[in-house]
């Protein structure tokens, strides 16, 4: 059974605990009991069995057999496929590697299980509701635990970070975990306490339609495995030959939230004999000061530091040490309320006594550097900036004992702060790697290959957007831009995006649904087709969608990028889905894989003029400025023309001259865009490779030509279709093709360039 911290009375099991993660009453969940245990009967148990063991002592209402399920699927050779923990030794210190799971932070190591407990928790508690995790990081607990969540069927997960507040790594490893029922969330404007309060917020508020939990260590279900690798440590070393059997071992834990470094005074209150537990703090020194004084104080400067998952000045963990140490509960909410409203507490006399039984340092960000120069340079070991801050602390301590320094990642997760130790920097994540691994010859993880090659831009929110992203059923639109492709000579190469959109809604549904269409035929839905075709190419699992029309000013068989806005459309939105798992350089080649061609679908995607270029492996868009002066006329008749029927009439052959005519003028075309000169642009955009023959599927096209030269306009054909595309920088010569009579039925528009591409809203039920 488990208690609460601000009510000790207050009784749930340990299923119970876990699913809620925080108490209704915002205290923390405590076991009633703290069992004891005997290391030398555990000496030969694999790490799975000997996690199996601790947490059954733990966990009331959870069967053997449910806990070994669970234990046997975290710590699997799919999440840890070398070792579980790793053990490094010194003379007089031991490194605890904590960094072998799949996100490579000690993390991993409770948030590989914690998925598999909640699932078993669901069932117990006969829970069939929707189930969300909102978990605050800075950052090694979001990417863990986004990994941990992102497979599970019936569990969610949302999280909150610093924006401009990690490492470039530990933002690119949450974004390569993103899935349809998980998602990273930059808050804008804040530090690690505004996302954690904001969490802590959301978990209190009454949700009728879904159940909210956490995965932060203020989750029991986060906290108890962590236990299991400091008993593990003790076996180890003893099992080496480093220690004796009883022989006191101190440790020495980089600390932020002071979850960590909590599970490691409860493996001592079970019976591991640790001697002195050391708080290592960075320049947020308020533990440190803590410790020293009693009094813990947020009236002070918040600092951005080179190990960015300690920049925390709220450590929600220490709320359970108040406990243990006060074992009043009255004691702890007078703690709490002095802290909410003056920003400060004192603990008693009585308490500040019980403090010195732990030590507490403080290492600045230079000291962070020396300790990994220092360490690599004394023991050929490469260190993280956060084991540099444990073992800056171990550095300063006075013990004769063997100290055990807790490593809580890889040095690969912070790449700049380890170039500078050397005296080099990189802004390529990829090439900083590789770098640091040459002049290291530390070996790079395995498990950060797959993750440097995907780059997801964030998802930035302000405060005020979190409710609603987080809550809102997902609603989207994505409105999509004409296109004029085929500009001029720049046939299959160069497109301009134009301020004429297409635009649908899409929303999650039972099955396939189509509202709004001339067909509801659903296998010739091009913008369907897009949808699934990003799930099938991607191997992700398919998630049914109703669409709507909400807009439709592109016409069809123009030549105006219709079917591009389509696809454009379809891919943007699985993908939205799927909380944007891709970036849109992956769906530029899904999208010219559907058209065969990039021309209409890289200025739909990115917006603006784009001239594309293949090299054999994937497509490269390049961007172009353009003048503001410049104004797009287009004219667009009565009379479809299909693609195969535009290239049907292009010659089998083409000249040496032709060639060289149309690449001659391509080239210098966008200096001329740029420069808004229309006069050079009048005789760049001429071609000789289709224009001539297409021009006769045309109504009256020739016409329209002649009146563009009468009024000084440079003049195209517009993609493969029949609209006609005008150049100029006076949109009051509009007025002139309109006066004119034609064989059939003309629209003339004026557009000026879209510079933004295809756009994804949230649309707000109802």
């Amino acid at each position: 059974m488990f208690y609460s911290t601000r009510d000790s009375k207050l009784r749930v099991k340990a299923s119970e605990a876990i699913l809620k993660g925080l108490s209704g009453d915002k205290g923390l969940f405590l076991p009633v009991s703290m069992p004891k245990i005997k290391i030398e009967e555990l000496l030969d148990l694999s790490y799975q069995d000997l996690a199996s063991y601790i947490l059954s002592l733990y966990l009331d209402d959870y069967s053997i057999e449910e806990i070994k399920d669970c234990v046997e699927k975290a710590y699997s050779k799919t999440n840890f496929q070398d070792e579980i923990i790793g053990i490094h030794k010194e003379e007089s210190f031991s490194v605890l590697e904590l960094f072998h799971g799949p996100t490579v932070t000690f993390k991993d190591m409770a948030l590989s299980l914690l998925p598999h407990l909640m699932s078993v928790a669901k069932r117990k508690n006969n829970i069939t509701k929707k189930m969300m995790i909102l978990t605050a990081t800075s950052g090694d607990t979001g990417s863990a635990a986004l990994s941990s969540f992102a497979s599970s069927e019936d569990i969610g997960i949302s999280v909150l970070y610093p924006d401009g507040g990690i490492s470039g790594i530990q933002e690119r490893q949450m974004l390569y975990f993103t899935s349809n029922k998980s998602r990273a969330y930059a808050l804008t404007e804040s530090n690690f306490d505004d996302c954690q309060n904001i969490v802590k917020r959301l978990l209190n508020m009454d949700q009728d339609k879904i159940i909210l939990s956490s995965a932060n260590s203020i989750n029991i279900g986060r906290l108890l495995p962590q236990v299991v690798y400091y008993v593990r440590a003790y076996i180890e070393l003893v099992n080496n030959g480093t220690i004796k059997m009883g022989e006191p071992l101190d440790v020495v834990v980089p600390t932020g939230n002071f979850g960590n470094i909590f599970a490691s005074y409860i493996a001592k209150n079970m019976g591991v004999p640790f001697g002195k537990i050391v708080c290592a703090s960075n320049e947020n020194r308020v533990l440190t000061d803590f410790f020293e004084t009693g009094v813990y104080s947020l009236d002070r400067e918040f600092i951005k530091t080179n190990s960015p998952s300690m920049d925390i000045l709220i450590s929600s963990n220490l709320e359970r040490l108040l406990y243990l140490l006060s074992g009043n509960d009255e004691e702890v909410r007078g703690y709490m309320a002095s802290l909410a409203s003056e920003k400060r507490f004192e603990v008693s006399d009585d308490m500040k006594a019980k403090l010195k039984t732990f030590g507490a340092y403080s290492i600045n960000q230079e000291d962070t550097k020396k300790m990994i120069k220092s360490c690599f340079e004394e023991h050929n070991y490469l260190i993280d900036p956060h084991t540099a801050v444990s073992y800056g602390a171990f550095k300063k301590m006075k013990t004769d004992n063997h100290v055990l320094v807790v490593s809580t990642a890889s040095p690969y997760k912070f790449t700049e702060t380890i170039l500078e130790v050397f005296g080099e920097s990189c802004d390529d994540p990829v090439k900083a790697l590789a770098r640091i691994e040459e002049l290291t010859g530390t070996k790079m993880p395995s498990q950060l290959n797959k993750i440097l090659s995907h780059k997801v831009p964030p998802f930035k929110l302000s405060r005020e957007e979190v409710d609603d992203r987080i809550f809102s059923d997902r609603i989207i639109e994505v409105s999509v831009p004409g296109t004029s492709a085929n500009v001029g000579p720049g046939f299959d190469v160069a497109g301009i995006a134009l301020s004429i959109y297409n635009t649908w809604r899409f929303e999650q549904s039972n099955k396939d649904e189509l509202n709004g269409f001339s067909s509801d035929y659903l296998k010739k839905n091009l913008v369907l087709q897009a949808y699934h075709h990003y799930f099938d190419s991607f191997g992700e699992k398919y998630i049914p969608v109703k669409i709507t029309v909400v807009k439709n000013d592109v016409p069809g068989s123009r030549g105006l990028g219709s079917s591009s806005t389509c696809i454009v459309a379809g891919l943007k939105a699985a993908n939205e889905m799927l909380n944007r798992k891709h970036n849109d350089y992956e769906l530029l080649a899904l999208a010219a894989e559907l058209e065969g061609h990039p021309d209409n679908a890289a200025p739909a995607l990115f917006g603006g003029f784009i001239t594309t270029w293949n090299d054999g492996v994937s497509y490269h868009p390049v961007a172009h400025p353009v003048s503001k002066d410049i104004k797009f006329i287009v004219a667009i008749p009565n009379a479809k023309i299909s693609t195969h029927e535009a290239r049907k009439v292009l010659p089998s052959s083409l000249s040496l001259a032709d060639i060289q005519f149309n690449a001659s003028r391509l080239v210098n075309i966008p200096s001329a865009f740029a420069n808004g000169d229309v006069e050079s642009l009048k005789g760049l955009i001429e071609d000789k490779i289709h224009t001539p023959y297409r021009m006769k599927l045309i109504p009256d096209a020739e016409k329209v030509k002649a009146i563009a030269e009468k009024n000084g306009c440079a003049y195209a054909i517009s993609g493969s279709g029949s609209t006609q595309l005008i150049i100029t920088k006076d949109a009051s010569v509009i007025e002139a093709f309109e006066s004119e009579k034609y064989s059939v039925d003309y629209t003339f528009k004026c557009l000026d360039i879209d510079c933004c591409g295809a756009t994804v809203t949230e649309v707000k039920n109802g």
